[in-house]
């Protein structure tokens, strides 16, 4: 019986893990575990990199359950990190030019509190647009030109009817007229937001008098109005713009003729300033605000609403959703149907994306004047869990996709192609996510920072847990998954976010995700940095290899295998060889420290001989257990003995 001698190497883990499909079943490239570790700029495999979690102040008292990313000049050098906590009236604090936050003025508070992981933001007009559950069934916003800034209520609601009296000593024309109110908030000539007008008020004036005078009721309300618009009519169908009066002057003394009102601007149309409600997502996008959703009972679910373009009327365009018998800016997307509205995503190649919890919507503007906005379902059997487990990014040939997280498959995403299944490397994992998870089922972010093409970070909630404790990392460019889903602190986050690497007076351009610490209060942690844990928390960093089966199922014998690795002072890695799918497993170790001034180095794995023959192998590498420490391993050489039984 004649025998063959070869190294045969091993060199290739950028399939990613699998421990779905049977092992025997793996592509050549894939691997049967990759845990807390990446293929970034290898054919290996690397530890992943650490976190810090950076001094922030003391704006909050318990755990950060929302993180938003507002950019309010589309300069990221001027981007702002918003943050939630979970206090019994939550917090809301903001990071502007510095390192901390700040809490800011709400005009009303977030309840419940356990409804502070859910609150969603949109950058537009220079205005931070937030949604919420509160008291209120009002979409609010950051308003940073009131004289003191604050998050008020977007639009302003209908004030009351004016009250009108007789004033001087005259002949003023005992005609009769109509007037109403509007309130107004203005920036300088700017009119930011304006509301419906009031009831109208009949009055004949005495015929005695020198003017009509009309005092204004305030609306307690909206203490952010600045103006107020008289509004009058001859026939109270009709109303012209009669005089707008800062709200220091609470009276207007009108002495015009009633016929000369028509030389005035025409008022707007009953339901022009319809104010927008308290919607559970919100997106900016061809230059408008889409709000789906309401966290009102009662309130549609499935009902697409959209603010007017920009510059339609230039009064508060941003701020009101037109709702009037000739206009109504919504739309019902199968209202009852494949589950509620869950988020958006978008634009993308000219379209904005909607996502209820089983369908999935395409959104285009028409320019048409009547109907400016037109939705079609792309598909009704797949959908995504909620707004944080959606994102937009590239694709391995950088085209502009969308990541989600179905809740049937888990990972999957969306092109010029329609929906598709990625997370079969991960199908395991999946299988154990927890779909009724109280705070947060799932959420990921895009991280192109990573290289060219970047990863994918999905985070989701497994076996009991009511928030993530899983991070699975997609490569975009090779298709490859690894898990974090053992030690550190990453994985066991409530929040996620692309924010500046660097914040400051001036934050920096390129960003990282940024996790907020479910285990801690106040705690926000800045991923992907050279630290050699996650704040202080270490992991353990491993990578096995699908089964090598070297001679068509005959016994082969395994000699003492290489490890080829980056050079690193002081670290030990575990090398195990598994024999037939556990067998037999022999250890060994390899200290990764130069022998001089080399980069990379050759080791011998002594011990790893297999005395026994054997039919399938597999090797693994990494930490003997948690370890602060900075690894890359690039391939094995496994000298094997094959032998040939017969003719």
């Amino acid at each position: 019986m004649a025998s063959r001698y070869k190294f045969v190497p091993i060199a290739d883990f950028r399939g990613g893990r699998n421990a779905t499909d049977n092992p025997m079943d793996l592509a050549p490239n894939q691997v049967m575990q990759a845990r807390n570790g990446d293929v970034h700029r290898t054919s290996g495999f690397r530890k992943r990199g650490g976190a810090t979690a950076p001094a922030i102040g003391s704006a909050f008292t318990s755990v950060i359950s929302s993180l938003i990313a507002h950019t309010p000049a589309n300069n990221l050098a001027n981007a702002e990190l918003w943050g939630v906590d979970a206090a019994a009236t939550p917090i809301v604090g903001r990071m502007a030019g510095a390192t901390t936050f700040s809490a800011v003025t709400m005009a009303d508070a977030i309840t419940p509190a356990t409804d502070s992981s859910f609150v969603r933001g949109a950058s537009y007009n220079g205005k931070l647009f937030l949604v919420f559950n509160s008291a209120v069934n009002r979409l609010h916003c950051w308003d940073p030109t009131l004289a003191t800034p604050k998050v008020r209520r977007a639009g302003l609601a209908t004030p009351s009817a004016v009250t009108v009296a007789n004033t001087g000593a005259g002949t003023y024309a005992a005609t009769q007229r109509w007037y109403r109110q509007r309130d107004r908030i203005k920036n300088g000539s700017v009119i930011v937001a304006q509301s419906e007008a009031s009831a109208s008020t009949a009055f004949t004036p005495s015929g005695t008098g020198t003017a009509a005078r009309v005092t204004r009721v305030t609306t307690a309300s909206d203490a952010e109005v600045t103006h107020w618009m008289l509004e009058a009519s001859d026939d109270n169908v009709t109303f012209y713009e009669l005089a707008e009066t800062a709200v220091g002057t609470t009276t207007y003394d009108d002495s015009a003729a009633v016929s000369s009102y028509s030389s005035g601007t025409i008022s707007a149309v009953t339901g022009t300033y319809t104010v927008p409600g308290s919607w559970r997502y919100i997106k900016a996008a061809f230059n408008r605000l889409f709000g789906l959703g309401n966290w009102e009972s009662g309130q549609p679910q499935s009902r697409l609403w959209f603010t007017p373009g920009a510059g339609t009327a230039d009064r508060g365009d941003d701020e009101r959703i037109p709702d009037t018998t000739n206009t109504n800016n919504w739309r019902d997307l199968d209202e009852g149907t494949g589950g509620d509205g869950t988020g958006f995503a978008g634009p993308i190649n000219g379209a904005l994306y909607v996502f209820k919890y089983s369908q999935i919507w395409k959104v285009v503007p028409t320019e048409a004047p009547g109907n400016p906005i037109d939705a079609v379902d792309i598909t009704k059997v797949k959908g995504a869990l909620q707004q944080e487990a959606i994102t937009e990014g590239l694709d391995a040939e950088g085209r502009p996709v969308i990541y989600f997280v179905d809740p049937q498959v888990g990972p999957c995403v969306l092109g010029s192609s329609g929906p598709r299944d990625i997370g079969r490397g991960v199908r395991d994992l999946w299988d154990d996510v927890n779909l009724a998870a109280a705070t947060k089922v799932a959420d990921c972010v895009f991280y192109a920072a990573k290289g060219a093409k970047g990863q994918v970070w999905f985070g989701w909630a497994t076996g009991s847990a009511a928030e993530p404790d899983i991070m699975a990392i997609y490569d975009v460019e090779t298709g490859g998954w690894s898990a974090w889903d053992t030690g550190g602190r990453i994985r066991l986050h409530r929040a996620m976010v692309l924010f500046a690497r660097t914040p400051g007076a001036s934050m920096s351009r390129d960003v990282v995700p940024y996790v907020s610490d479910q285990g801690f209060n106040n705690r926000l942690i800045r991923c992907d940095t050279t630290d050699l844990n996650d704040n202080a928390t270490t992991f353990q960093a491993t990578v096995k290899t699908a089964p090598l089966v070297l001679n068509e199922g005959k016994p082969f014998s395994v000699g003492t295998p290489f490890v080829f690795a980056e050079a690193a002072s002081g670290v030990t890695l575990t090398v195990t060889l598994d024999v037939d799918f556990g067998r037999v497993t022999r250890t060994g170790t390899v200290l990764l420290t130069a022998d001089g001034s080399e980069t990379h180095v050759f080791r011998r794995v002594e011990g790893l001989e297999s005395g026994d023959q054997a039919r399938a192998i597999q090797l693994e590498i990494g930490d003997a257990a948690a370890a602060a420490n900075a690894w890359s391993f690039n391939r094995f050489f496994v000298p094997i003995t094959l032998e040939d039984i017969g003719p």
